[in-house]
């Protein structure tokens, strides 16, 4: 690995995801710095990998390993916990702009696809099981849904910052609810900023507050 020289000076260039490992270390994708910056438990840097293009990181195998979107190399990258390369998914079916990453709870790999408003599902190994979405402020449209969570049930959270709210759907994408409006009262369209590990804004957070 090679150390990133904006990094070791705490700074980021345009930190997109962060994932926590099993030792309760961070790793923090940075597409300004073409890095994967990896943090302590106390904010504190570690190491970075460069030569990515990280846009999308997500921990599997209980932090063990780490899934990267890579813009460079059009992929996703996995890594083990500390970095080391151990395999590379090129066949990403009709993916156009991987902007989010996450593993379910049944071991399934889901992204989003902001150039066609979409959440896909696929196996580890990247082989699709099902989509949905389509542009538009319908219950099950879609507009700027970059980042996202699934919680304990495998229902997706999802950050639809097009149309200001929260939109949660079941495994197989079908609408549960839709929570939040246009408007910059509490609980609102503020509301998707302030749910941690869901934006870039909560990732500058961890760095410049824990330290």
């Amino acid at each position: 690995m090679t150390k990133c020289w904006s990094c070791q000076k705490n700074d980021f260039g345009v930190p997109t995801a962060a994932a926590f490992l099993k030792t309760n270390s961070l790793v923090v994708a940075d597409f300004g710095l073409s890095c994967l910056e990896f943090f302590d438990s106390g904010g504190h840097l570690e190491h970075t990998l460069t030569g990515i293009k990280p846009f999308g990181v997500t921990s599997y195998n209980d932090g063990g390993s780490i899934i990267v979107g890579d813009r460079k190399s059009k992929s996703l990258r996995i890594f083990d916990e500390f970095g080391a390369d151990v395999s590379q998914i090129d066949n990403l079916g009709s993916l156009e702009w991987l902007s989010g990453l996450a593993v379910s709870r049944d071991g399934n790999l889901i992204m989003s696809d902001r150039s066609r408003c979409k959440i896909i599902i696929s196996n580890i190994g990247g082989e699709v099981i099902s989509e949905f979405g389509s542009y538009g402020s319908g219950a099950k449209q879609l507009c700027m849904a970059d980042f996202f969570a699934v919680d304990t049930k495998n229902r997706i959270i999802v950050c639809d910052s097009g149309n200001h709210c929260l939109k949660i759907f079941d495994s197989n994408g079908n609408p549960i609810s839709t929570v939040g409006s246009r408007g910059n009262s509490d609980g609102l369209s503020v509301l998707h900023y302030n749910l941690k590990g869901m934006s870039q804004y909560d990732v500058y957070n961890y760095k410049y507050c824990q330290m």
